[in-house]
C-alpha cells in the first residue's frame, strides 16, 4: 500500500513537471516571437500631445462653437505641504549614500536626510521661480495661491473630520456600547483620516496659453540627477516635483451672448416707439448647439469604444482617441450627436527603452460641423421672443386670461427654407441661461419646444385638411358648405364655430355656402368639421401621417416628439370615432405634433406635395424628394386661402387694441401666406 501511494505521488509530480516543461517549450520555441513582442510592448512608454475639438459653424461660416486653448498647472497637495520633501528625503537618502549609510550613527544619518531634504526643497522653490518666469507672474502671487489651497483643504479636512467623528460616535451609541474616554480618542483619531483633497493635485495656474502650456508640459517630464559624486547610487527627481500639466481647453460659444437692436417702429401700437430697442440675449442657440462637460461617463466611454473599434487602424485610433478623465465630452445637442466628428485624436510619442525604437503621430484635430442655421436670423428671432420686448408677454389686448399682465410666455419658432428643407432658425424659450440669471430653475428650459414638446395642432391644419379631403374624394372643389354655427342641428352646444360661440353669428349669415378658400380665410370650424366627418377616423389618420405625424426627424439636436394619434384617455387599442375625426379636422381631439411638424407640413404644401426632410446638420448629401399625393388644384386653393387669411377680413390680418385695429404684417414688399391657430 505504501509503495502504491509513493508511486501515485511520483506520477503526479512527474505530470506537473511535464506540463511546466511543455509550457516552457511553447514560450521559448513555438510562441517565442509573440512572447518577445508582448514583453517588449509592456515596456513601451508613451507621451501624449493634446488635440483640439472641431468647430461648429453656421451656414455662412460663422463660428458658433470653438475650443479656447488653455492649460492648467497643478501640483500634488503633498508637495504644497512639504510632506513630499520629508518623505522622499528619508526614502532616497539611504540610496544616495549607501556606501556609508550602514556605518553611520543615527545623528549622522539624520544630517544626510536633512541635507537631502534641503536639496529637494530647493527644487520645489526652483519650480515656483521658473513657473513665475515662464508665465509672467510673480512668485509671491503663486505662493499666495499655494497658501490659499492649503488653508481651504485644511478647513475641508476639519469639517469632514468633525462630521465623521459625530457619525462614528452616534453609531457606537446606537450599538449599545458604553462610550469611554479611550473610545472618544480612538474615534477622533480615525475621523482625522486624510480626505481625497489631501492626496490629489490642485490647480495653481489656469488658462495658460498653448506656448506656455506645451513648454511647461515638456519641463514637467524632465528630471534632475543627484548623487554623481560616487558616494552612492545616482537618483533622479522631477524638475517640477509633483506637477501635472493638463490640457483644460474651454468650449466657448462666441455668438450666444449678444445684444440685438430691434426696430421699435415696427412693433404693435402700444409697444411702438422711435428708434431701436436693445435686447440683451444669453444662450442663443443652446437647444441646437447643446453643451459639453468635463469628464466622460460610462455610457460615453462605451459609445466611443464602439465607434473607434469600427474605424480604420482601430488599435492606433483607440489609443489616441479614447477618453481621458478630464476630457471635454459633448452632452447635449449637436455637441453630443456629432461627438465623433468633432473629437480629434491625440498626438503620441512612443518609445521602447528595451529596443530603442521610437515612433510618433501628430495630433489630429477634430472635424468642423456645419449647420443649416443662419445664426444672425436665429438671434433676431430669439430677440423677438424675448419677454422684455413685449411680444412674448401677457398684454391687455390678448383678451381674457387667467394670467395677469406682464407674465413672460414660453414659446417656439422655426424657420424652414422651402426650396431645400434646411432649418434656418430654431428657437425655444426659455433657455437655461436666462433661468440661471434670474435665479429660477424649472425643467422647462431644458426642453426644445420646437421638436420635443407635443401640442394640439389647432386651426393651422385646416389648410392641410382641404387638399387631403379633395385628394381622397371627400370634397369637390367649387362646392360649398353652409356655416350653421354648430355642426349638429339639434345640439348647439357641440361642435360649434368659434364665431358662433363668441358672437352668436355664423359665416353664412344669408344661408349661402362658404367656399374652401374663404373657409380658410375666416377659419370656419363648421366647414372643416364637415370635412372631418366625411373623412372619418381612418382617412384623417392617414392624412396626418402623410404629413409626418408619428415620425421623428432625427436632427441630432436632442430628444424629439414623434407626434401622436390616439384617444385622449391614452387607452391602447381603442379605435378612433367619427367625433374624434371631426375634432381632428380643426386640429383638436386626439392628435399632437410639434412646431417643426407644422413647419414641415406647410413647406410640403408650398412645394405642391413634395417632402424634403428638414435638417440642421449639413452633410453634403442632397435632400431626397419624396412625393406626398395631393390634388394640385386643391393645393392652389389652400394657398389662396392662406393668402386671404392674412389679407383684409382674414383672421390673421389685424390686431385689435383699445383705440382701434392695425395690420399685423407691416413691412412693405413682403408677401405673406399664413394661418392663425389656437
Amino acid at each position: 500500500m505504501f509503495h502504491r501511494r509513493l508511486l501515485l505521488l511520483g506520477s503526479t509530480l512527474a505530470l506537473g513537471i511535464a506540463i511546466l516543461c511543455l509550457q516552457l517549450l511553447r514560450v521559448t520555441t513555438v510562441n517565442h516571437d509573440i512572447a518577445i513582442v508582448e514583453a517588449s510592448q509592456a515596456l513601451v512608454q508613451r507621451q501624449w500631445t493634446p488635440t483640439t475639438r472641431g468647430r461648429i459653424l453656421d451656414r455662412r461660416g460663422r463660428v458658433l462653437a470653438i475650443d479656447r486653448p488653455a492649460f492648467t498647472f497643478a501640483v500634488d497637495f503633498r508637495v504644497l505641504t512639504g510632506d513630499w520633501t520629508e518623505r522622499n528625503a528619508r526614502r532616497l537618502a539611504p540610496r544616495l549614500h549607501h556606501r556609508a549609510w550602514e556605518s553611520l550613527p543615527v545623528p549622522g544619518r539624520e544630517t544626510l536626510i536633512a541635507n537631502l531634504s534641503e536639496r529637494l526643497e530647493e527644487q520645489v522653490q526652483s519650480m515656483w521661480n521658473e513657473l513665475a518666469e515662464r508665465t509672467g507672474r510673480d512668485v509671491v502671487s503663486i505662493e499666495r495661491e499655494r497658501d490659499n489651497i492649503l488653508a481651504r483643504v485644511d478647513r475641508m479636512h476639519e469639517s469632514v473630520s468633525e462630521a465623521r467623528n459625530i457619525s462614528m460616535l452616534r453609531d457606537l451609541a446606537r450599538s449599545g456600547h458604553a462610550i469611554s474616554q479611550r473610545d472618544r480618542e480612538d474615534t477622533a483619531d480615525r475621523a482625522r483620516a486624510p480626505i481625497r483633497e489631501q492626496r490629489d493635485v490642485h490647480p495653481i495656474l489656469s488658462g495658460l496659453s498653448d506656448d506656455i502650456g506645451f513648454a511647461l508640459l515638456q519641463r514637467a517630464r524632465e528630471v534632475v540627477t543627484l548623487g554623481l559624486d560616487g558616494d552612492g547610487d545616482a537618483i533622479t527627481i522631477p524638475v517640477f516635483p509633483g506637477a501635472v500639466v493638463t490640457d483644460t481647453a474651454q468650449r466657448v460659444y462666441p455668438l450666444s451672448d449678444v445684444t440685438v437692436e430691434v426696430d421699435a417702429t415696427r412693433l404693435p401700437g402700444p409697444l411702438r416707439s422711435e428708434g431701436t430697442v436693445a435686447v440683451d440675449l444669453r444662450g442663443v442657440g443652446w437647444h441646437v448647439l447643446g453643451e459639453t462637460r468635463r469628464g466622460p461617463r460610462a455610457e460615453d466611454i462605451d459609445r466611443r469604444q464602439v465607434y473607434l473599434a469600427g474605424s480604420d487602424d482601430a488599435e492606433n485610433r483607440e489609443l489616441r482617441g479614447a477618453y481621458r478623465r478630464e476630457d471635454l465630452v459633448g452632452s447635449r445637442g449637436v455637441e453630443w450627436s456629432a461627438e465623433h466628428q468633432l473629437r480629434g485624436l491625440r498626438g503620441m510619442l512612443q518609445r521602447n527603452p528595451a529596443t530603442g525604437d521610437r515612433s510618433s503621430a501628430p495630433p489630429t484635430p477634430g472635424r468642423d460641423v456645419s449647420l443649416t442655421i443662419d445664426f444672425a436670423l436665429q438671434q433676431r428671432v430669439r430677440a423677438a421672443m424675448a419677454p422684455e420686448l413685449g411680444l412674448c408677454m401677457t398684454q391687455p389686448w390678448h383678451g381674457p386670461s387667467d394670467l395677469p399682465d406682464g407674465v413672460p410666455l414660453n414659446g417656439a419658432a422655426v424657420v424652414i427654407d422651402v426650396d431645400t428643407g434646411e432649418i434656418l432658425a430654431m428657437v425655444s424659450t426659455p433657455t437655461p441661461a436666462n433661468e440661471v440669471e434670474e435665479g429660477v430653475w424649472t425643467p422647462d428650459p431644458l426642453v426644445n419646444r420646437v421638436v420635443a414638446a407635443g401640442y394640439p395642432p389647432g386651426s393651422i391644419v385646416k389648410a392641410l385638411m382641404l387638399p387631403g379631403a379633395v385628394t381622397r374624394g371627400r370634397y369637390a372643389l367649387g362646392s360649398g358648405i353652409v356655416c350653421t354655427g354648430h355642426l349638429l342641428p339639434n345640439r348647439p352646444d357641440l361642435f360649434r364655430c368659434w364665431i358662433y360661440k363668441r358672437y352668436n353669428i355664423t359665416h353664412s349669415p344669408s344661408g349661402d355656402p362658404i367656399r374652401a378658400d374663404e373657409a380658410i380665410k375666416v377659419s370656419c370650424n363648421i366647414f372643416f368639421y364637415e370635412l372631418g366627418r366625411r373623412l372619418g377616423p381612418d382617412e384623417i389618420t392617414d392624412l396626418y401621417q402623410s404629413f409626418g405625424v408619428g415620425r421623428t426627424f432625427d436632427l441630432g439636436v436632442g430628444a424629439e416628439w414623434a407626434g401622436s394619434i390616439g384617444p385622449l384617455d391614452g387607452s391602447v387599442g381603442a379605435p378612433l370615432t367619427t367625433s374624434d375625426a371631426i375634432l381632428m379636422a380643426i386640429g383638436q381631439g386626439p392628435v399632437t405634433w410639434t412646431p417643426l411638424h407644422a413647419a414641415d407640413a406647410y413647406a410640403t404644401l408650398a412645394r405642391g406635395g413634395v417632402h424634403l426632410a428638414p435638417r440642421v446638420v449639413r452633410d453634403g448629401v442632397p435632400p431626397r424628394a419624396e412625393p406626398v399625393e395631393l390634388n394640385q388644384s386643391a393645393v392652389n386653393t389652400a394657398l389662396a386661402g392662406l393668402r386671404l387669411s392674412v389679407s383684409k377680413g382674414g383672421t390673421g390680418y389685424d390686431i385689435a387694441f383699445e383705440d382701434g385695429r392695425e395690420p399685423i404684417f407691416n413691412v412693405p414688399g413682403v408677401t405673406v401666406w399664413g394661418k392663425t391657430g389656437t
